[in-house]
């Protein structure tokens, strides 16, 4: 029998690990901002690439409150994970490979107008042992 592994809220890690090199919110979810500067990440699926590595995919979302504000955002946002691709730390968990499945595109928000920009990325992350 092989040990289970346990794989981390890859959502947290990642807004843990852009949080202080973006400077501005981050969080996984929010009500519709007014014009404010936020980035959110979102776990939208994935699967893991062997016994020990999640691969999980995570959509960004930049708004800021004119499109050049949403669009610097979403590149630094988009810079400082492909920084991981070589293999770093992210918020105490190893990461082996970061690839982007769709770089950062405008989608203003339908119902508001508000200025966004999404892109995906799919990162590999070390799970953890649980021994019995």
């Amino acid at each position: 029998m092989t040990s289970a592994v346990l794989f981390d809220d890859a959502e947290a890690r990642t807004i843990n690990y852009l949080r202080p090199l973006l400077g501005v919110t981050v969080v996984s979810a929010f009500l519709k901002p007014t014009a404010t500067t936020v980035v959110t990440v979102q776990r939208v699926g994935g699967a893991e690439r062997n016994e020990v590595v999640d691969q999980p995919m995570l959509v960004v979302e930049c708004w800021g409150g004119s499109k050049a504000i949403a669009h610097d955002l979403a590149q630094l946002a988009w810079a400082y994970l492909r920084a991981l691709a070589g293999g770093a730390w992210v918020d105490g968990v190893w990461c082996y490979r970061a690839d982007t499945v769709g770089g950062p595109g405008y989608q203003p928000d339908p119902d508001t107008g508000h200025h966004r920009y999404t892109f995906t990325m799919q990162l590999g992350l070390r799970g953890q042992g649980l021994y019995s």
